[in-house]
């Protein structure tokens, strides 16, 4: 017991010691250095806001040119653009790039055996690059063809060099390239279709030329195929009224003056036509069931028109309404020559020739008489008849039959046919009709018909110098 105390008191007394060995000694080290940055860090003030700079790295392309140490065919570039289309009419541009890939190498695009109108220049915006304009002509492709090749051949010129060693050696690298200018009929669809002359309301009796224009791109005058008209009756309706509208294109036919489409420049076509009211029976307004409307005074008749291109292509349709006036009662008989094909009946010597017309009443109880002229007395004894049609009374089927003699002069087929038509209803008769038939010589050569003996002349007797002329001398 006593060794644990007095071990326990010699702990404590060493602890001691220890203690006051180093009571000199500051339990903080530089305690004025640590005293001195706290002020300076007072005086400061508050911290200011704290600026980031971030640095952004920007590649772009840089184009290099390196000279090369071959110089070969890839030195010069020319590049025309894949495929070169034209249309006829139509102005279109197409790139060729043109360029070295030697550093200090300048060139210069030419062309060879360029089409006419074509044009080769320098691109204002683009380096390198020259443009080629070119408007083909109309018919530069053949008839009966859709597509034409044109060959051409693009040449480069070297201008400057950096060093004779380059020039030299550019002589012997290819300096030209073919290429193919492709050229296509236009598709353009013709427009612009008129009818000009033609006004909506016309007088029964009357005779109205009018003419229809088009414009039609890719012919002209010289074009060997001309646009086709086309007249029709597309059987529509106008809305809203109560009778029905007939078919116009009865009263329409080519102008004889004029046969053929005229071209009137700047792509536009013209054709002459009539409208026939006086040689063309005008027939009176008729219901939806079909039944003549005895009390009408006009007749409302309706066609439509379209031109067909060289080419196919069809402009839009166009609808023309004309109302017509009658100038005597529906009852009355009317002649319809609808067979001319012009103002008067052409006859040809040689041919024998039947003309039909009708005469019609729009009473269906109506009963006809004919009073027809005598024609045994003029060449050829022609012979005029009329009768009864199958549909009824009101109706007379004629025609005139004549066998033209070759020997028929121009004086003798220019005649006036005076023809008569009366019809009776309920007991009375309506207003005589006379209508004329007008015939002429037709400009066709004589049909079947041999050519006039010509004196030979004879051979000359041995005693007379002047050859005998006419035979039998």
């Amino acid at each position: 017991m006593k060794n644990i105390t007095l071990l326990t008191s010699l702990v404590l007394s060493a602890l001691v010691v220890a203690a006051c060995g180093k009571y000199e000694k500051h339990p903080v080290e530089n305690i004025d250095t640590y005293r001195e940055n706290g002020r300076k860090e007072l005086e400061k003030g508050p911290e200011k806001e704290q600026v980031r700079t971030e640095t952004i790295i920007v590649e772009k392309p840089v184009e290099v040119v390196r000279e090369q140490a071959t110089i070969d065919e890839n030195s010069l570039i020319i590049a025309p653009d894949r495929k070169m289309v034209f249309i006829e009419g139509a102005s279109t541009t197409f790139k060729v790039v043109a360029r070295s890939t030697i550093q200090g190498v300048k060139v210069k695009l030419t062309g060879k055996n360029l089409p006419e109108g074509a044009k080769l220049e320098k691109s204002p915006t683009e380096a390198d690059v020259y443009l080629l304009t070119w408007t083909p002509k109309i018919y530069t492709v053949p008839a009966g063809e859709s597509l034409k090749e044109v060959d051409v051949k693009f040449g480069l010129e070297v201008t400057e060099t950096p060093s004779e060693r380059v020039k030299k050696a550019l002589e012997s690298v290819t300096r030209e390239r073919e290429a193919t200018l492709f050229v296509k009929r236009t598709q353009a669809v013709p427009s612009d279709l008129k009818i000009e002359g033609l006004a909506d309301d016309v007088a029964e009796g009357s005779v109205t030329k009018f003419s229809v224009t088009v414009k039609v791109p890719g012919i002209d005058g010289q074009t060997p195929r001309k646009p086709m008209l086309t007249i029709f009756n597309d059987l529509g309706q106008s809305a809203g009224v109560e009778y029905t509208e007939q078919d116009g294109t009865r009263h329409v036919m080519i102008d004889p003056a004029q046969r053929e489409a005229v071209y009137a420049g700047e792509q536009k076509w013209k054709f002459s036509l009539v409208f026939d009211t006086k040689n063309i029976a005008v027939r009176p307004d008729m219901d939806r069931r079909g039944q003549s409307l005895s009390q009408s005074a006009v007749s409302h008749v309706r066609f439509n028109l379209l031109v067909t291109s060289p080419f196919g292509t069809v402009t839009p349709q166009v609808l023309k309404l004309v109302k017509i006036g009658m100038n005597r009662p529906v009852s009355s008989p009317r002649f319809d020559l609808s067979g001319l094909t012009g103002p008067a009946l052409e006859l040809t010597p040689g041919e024998k020739m039947k003309f039909n017309f009708t005469v019609v009443s729009g009473e269906p109880s109506a009963n006809l008489k004919m009073e027809l002229p005598d024609l045994k007395s003029l060449v050829g004894s022609p012979k005029l008849s009329c009768k009864v049609s199958p549909n009824g009374a009101s109706k007379q089927d004629c025609s005139l039959e004549w066998a033209v003699p070759c020997a028929a002069s121009d004086d003798n087929l220019k005649q006036e046919i005076a023809m008569t038509a009366t019809a009776t209803i309920a007991g009375r008769n309506s207003e005589p009709v006379r209508q004329v038939l007008n015939t002429i010589r037709s400009k066709k050569d004589k049909v079947g018909c041999a050519a006039p003996a010509q004196a030979t002349p004879a051979p000359a007797r041995p005693a007379q110098a002047r050859p005998q002329t006419q035979a039998g001398r």
